[in-house]
């Protein structure tokens, strides 16, 4: 989860320069800075609060046992984030991770999020990240992704074979 959060902050950054840059200026140490801290502050209250907040909200969610609740409220929470982030001057991504985080399901959304922003991010006219480049994130996403479960499991299975005394 570190190695996530500091991408996503290191993102914001590259972001802001390449921003920068498209307007013809520079960004400042200190406009680093507070993009950094903006971040991580909204990080840590969204998984402070989130983390407060969920279990009981969802419990209660759980207890209707209502088709699609659970989804329903899963996807107002990871967009209330991302409305909260982006009304906090972030990217809109950084509150969608954020919920990620709370939620606890964390499955290859960090490179769909760096492709996506990149490919997003246009310098002197040209996409920093090419279509072909964000199509290959895309199929490496989603190919490690699906094939990262059942590789786990086939991997217990094999140690826990080699573990059991003969």
């Amino acid at each position: 989860m570190i190695d996530d959060v500091l991408g996503l902050v290191v993102l914001a950054i590259i972001s802001g320069v390449i921003q920068a840059a498209a307007l013809g200026e520079t960004l400042e140490p200190s406009g680093i800075v507070v993009i950094v801290a903006k971040a991580l502050v909204f990080l840590v209250a969204a998984i402070v609060l989130g983390s407060y907040l969920s279990p009981r909200v969802f419990r209660h969610a759980l207890a209707l046992r209502a088709k699609g609740i659970v989804l329903a409220l899963s996807l107002g929470f990871c967009f209330g984030l991302a409305w909260l982030a982006g009304v906090a001057g972030l990217a809109p991504i950084v509150g969608a991770f954020a919920a990620s985080l709370v939620l606890e399901e964390r499955r290859g959304e960090v490179g769909l999020i760096f492709a996506g922003i990149g490919a997003s991010l246009v310098l002197g006219g040209h996409a920093v990240v090419s279509p072909d480049t964000y199509a290959a994130a895309v199929f490496m996403v989603f190919v490690t992704t699906m094939a990262t479960p059942p590789l786990l499991l086939w991997s217990l299975r094999r140690d826990a074979t080699q573990q059991k005394p003969a």
